[in-house]
């Protein structure tokens, strides 16, 4: 109780504040909402590539993401990644598809991004020579000599191609 605006001697106003609490109990249910197809791109992605994968024949999706990637033209690289996600979605059993997505993370020195798509790369097919150059590209970038060291002698001896050797080569002699 509070005393407030004392009027003449013997009358006062007096105010009283009164708090109520009520308790209610509610039970709360989990919902969930299927999707129409599994996120497996998503899985892939987010298990850092140690998820198993399958490879896959090349979709039409897929050859326009890969020829958008190549071409000058107008598109941002964010449209250009937009395009190869959108083709990984449908299609995420294409080696070429990671590696070129992992090349966008790279450029844009998202090097975790890069690692994970140059591994999902990889985990298709193991002997992909450009994926496995990337790879040592993304590690050392990172830092991590020793690993680029590796990932670029193992890309330095299965290379047939011209630029993988010499991106295996610039790691290597840089040791």
């Amino acid at each position: 109780m509070v005393v407030t605006n004392a009027i003449g001697d013997a009358t006062f106003e007096v105010v009283t504040t009164t708090v109520e609490t009520k308790r209610q109990a509610r039970i709360l249910k989990k919902i969930t909402t299927p999707m129409a197809v599994d996120p497996v791109f998503e899985k892939l992605f987010l298990s850092g590539g140690s998820m198993p994968n399958s490879s896959a024949a090349r979709t039409a999706k897929g050859r326009a993401a890969e020829k958008a990637f190549y071409a000058s033209s107008s598109q941002t690289p964010a449209e250009r990644e937009q395009l190869l996600i959108e083709a990984l979605r449908e299609n995420p059993g294409d080696k070429v598809l990671w590696n070129l997505l992992g090349r966008i993370m790279l450029n844009r020195q998202d090097r975790i991004g890069g690692l994970i798509c140059f591994r999902n790369a990889l985990r298709l097919d193991k002997n992909y020579e450009f994926a496995l150059a990337n790879l040592a590209m993304a590690y050392d970038g990172m830092g991590w000599h020793d690993l680029a060291y590796g990932a670029a002698i193992v890309a330095y001896g299965m290379a047939k191609n011209d630029w993988c050797v010499k991106e295996s080569m610039k790691i290597l002699e840089a040791k």
